[in-house]
């Protein structure tokens, strides 16, 4: 999939694990009902933005996967669930 709009915000790598690290960012787009849009890249798409020179406010557009995940809550409220949307290109519009 692919989606059109602004870098807004742009966090920091996190190593989660020797081999696996995530950088999360927002995108602005002009949808009326949900204007911000949080991704993550992971291991060696985390620099993108560093190698390509994408910065805030810079025109893009995404691409990107739609997972989601299963999980026990520690709480045992039982299970849940999450959506994440993993970005794995960025091209400057």
């Amino acid at each position: 999939m692919t989606i059109e709009g602004i870098i807004y915000k742009i966090f920091d790598v996190e190593q989660k694990t020797d081999r696996f690290k995530v950088r999360n960012f927002v995108l602005k787009t002009e949808d009326r009902y949900s204007p911000f849009i949080s991704f993550q890249l992971t291991n060696k798409n985390t620099e993108v933005f560093e190698e390509d020179g994408i910065a805030l406010g810079d025109e893009v557009e995404v691409s990107f996967d739609v997972g989601g995940k299963e999980y026990e809550a520690r709480d045992g409220s039982g299970t849940k669930y999450f959506n994440v949307l993993t970005a794995w290109k960025i091209l400057i519009k």
